[in-house]
């Protein structure tokens, strides 16, 4: 059993694409882009190609998130999950890309939406994966677990 799924962030597309043709068109009225504006045309499309997606994979072994091309990536074992359930973010968490907190214990993986699969970790740690198919990727994470020989 395998899953595979690929969220777009739209939002984070449109912004990150607005801001390199605002960059060129500065860069065309001025007649050259120059040191600071070369560095910041490369800087964000940089972002754009790392944080346009979010994919989530789901094997027996494990569950795997990584935005765009898989530079940026988490391997979570599925022994390590404790539980798993389906979250709706509050309409504050305007927080995409990732996100932790200061102890490192909670961690949010998001490019758009309000939807995450909120993970229970062993240790006493959180995984939110956000996702547009919730539902989907809950039950495929139960399933592998409940597929995995009992502990001791």
């Amino acid at each position: 059993m395998e899953y595979r799924h690929t969220q777009i962030g739209w939002t984070i597309t449109a912004v990150m694409l607005a801001i390199l043709v605002f960059l060129l068109w500065t860069a065309g009225k001025v007649g050259q882009l120059g040191l600071f504006g070369s560095i910041f045309l490369l800087f964000f499309g940089a972002l754009t190609i790392l944080f346009c997606t979010l994919n989530a994979r789901v094997d027996d072994e494990s569950i795997v998130v990584s935005f765009g091309p898989g530079l940026i990536s988490r391997r979570v074992p599925l022994s390590e999950i404790e539980s798993v359930a389906v979250y709706r973010l509050p309409w504050y968490a305007i927080a995409y890309g990732l996100r932790m907190n200061l102890k490192g214990t909670r961690q949010l993986w998001r490019v758009s939406g309000k939807w995450t699969v909120d993970l229970k970790l062993s240790g006493d740690r959180e995984l939110f994966v956000g996702t547009d198919q919730p539902e989907a990727l809950e039950a495929v994470i139960t399933s592998a677990i409940e597929q995995l020989p009992r502990r001791r």
